[in-house]
């Protein structure tokens, strides 16, 4: 792949000369004098052709050579939350500090990836430079950046050469965080915000060790006496309980996103997954996310910043193509006490699960999308009256 990647390269390099009238022109005019010379006999025709044939050649060699001379690295990895702006952070080296001449770096952007002023790098440090680009992604999901291009003068200014430098990066967009609030006040126990010290207790099980201090885990957890030994801070290990565990589950069935473009039902609803997850995790309490993908059946429990991130590119990724019906999906794994379902569309199947989900002891709450804006035509007012006759409480997110 990468010889035949070369190879397009050096193909579209070549034409893109070839088409260039500032140096196809001087070597057609030097051609033409070089015949005329040869018919004529005249001596400095001939000085004449070889100089307009060896200019822009010799200009296209040295701009070449120092442009290939350049040197870009970047972060492999780059995460941003949808709609806002992310950081770029690219490093130029010239090596030898030779610097072509009016050298611009930009980037290759995906469709929804918008870049933002500058365009470009303009390069005039001889040695190394470190510039910021700022971009902004207009959806979630996984999203390839670059190669940076690089164009630049010939020595002699005739014509600005270009060339990929650098390797492809990767951003990451998380869905963009849609507040909600299924809970009413008097039920602080089930509060996605802050809540009161009572409510902030840890999950309790029985003892089952002392580990070492991860990030997330409570400060009221630390076990002083082995932190005092071992001069490294630990904590307190109890064994899983789900007491204190809120499942949120999100409908990812075929056929339950509505809408095109950089904002759907399902851009929605993995908006709501990503703000319960962070505003409990904020809270100090346990958040459980339930999602299939396909046939596949992905559980994640959030108790720190890596298992955040790892739900957050779950539903950064998430798309409406699981064949797994919302009923199993809430029965298939252990949901705990607390059972938030996101749904993009009402069904039997949610009914079902609501029913069968209570029936297993869960209190369900539901997060129902209004399919209004996305062009979604069932009437949510009804729908949200038959899963509370079920026994849910419901609230419907509408996103303007």
């Amino acid at each position: 792949m990468d010889k035949l990647k070369r190879i397009k390269n050096t193909a579209d390099e070549t034409s893109a000369l070839l088409l260039n009238p500032r140096f196809i022109g001087p070597c057609i005019a030097g051609m033409f004098c070089l015949a005329v010379a040869t018919v004529v006999g005249v001596a400095y025709l001939f000085v004449m052709a070889a100089t307009l044939l060896a200019l822009p050649v010799a200009g296209y060699i040295i701009g070449s050579f120092t442009l290939r001379a350049c040197k870009a690295t970047r972060e492999q990895r780059l995460t941003v939350t949808q709609g806002e702006r992310a950081a770029a952070a690219v490093t130029i080296e010239c090596a030898g500090g030779l610097l072509p001449r009016g050298l611009v770096v930009t980037d290759i952007l995906p469709k929804l990836v918008k870049a933002e002023t500058p365009q470009g790098i303009e390069i005039e440090d001889p040695g190394k430079t470190r510039a910021v680009m700022w971009i902004k992604a207009e959806k979630r999901g996984r999203y390839r950046l670059g190669p940076l291009i690089a164009s630049a003068f010939d020595p002699l200014g005739m014509f600005r050469m270009r060339r990929a430098i650098g390797r492809t990066a990767e951003l990451l967009v998380y869905p963009k965080p849609v507040p909600i609030r299924v809970a009413s006040p008097s039920q602080a126990s089930v509060e996605f915000g802050v809540e009161s010290p009572v409510n902030r207790r840890a999950p309790r099980g029985d003892f089952a060790g002392v580990r070492d201090y991860r990030a997330g885990d409570e400060i009221r957890r630390v076990h002083w006496k082995t932190t005092a030994r071992t001069q490294r801070l630990a904590v307190t290990e109890y064994e899983d309980s789900t007491a204190d565990l809120l499942t949120v589950a999100v409908d990812l069935s075929i056929g339950s996103d509505y809408g095109h473009g950089t904002n759907t039902s399902l851009d929605t609803a993995t908006g709501v997954a990503a703000y319960v997850l962070r505003e409990r995790m904020r809270a100090g309490k346990r958040t459980r996310l339930l999602l299939s993908c396909g046939q596949k059946l992905t559980r994640i429990d959030v108790r720190g910043i890596a298992e955040l991130t790892r739900a957050l590119t779950a539903l950064a990724e998430a798309r409406a193509d699981s064949s797994v019906r919302i009923s199993e999906l809430v029965t298939a794994k252990r949901t705990g006490k607390d059972l938030l379902l996101i749904l993009t569309r009402p069904a039997e199947e949610s009914v079902e699960a609501v029913r069968e989900a209570r029936a297993g002891g869960s209190r369900v709450r539901i997060a129902l999308v209004d399919p209004k804006p996305f062009g979604g035509k069932w009437d949510v007012g009804a729908a949200a009256a038959e899963l509370q006759h079920s026994g849910a409480e419901v609230e419907v997110v509408r996103v303007v």
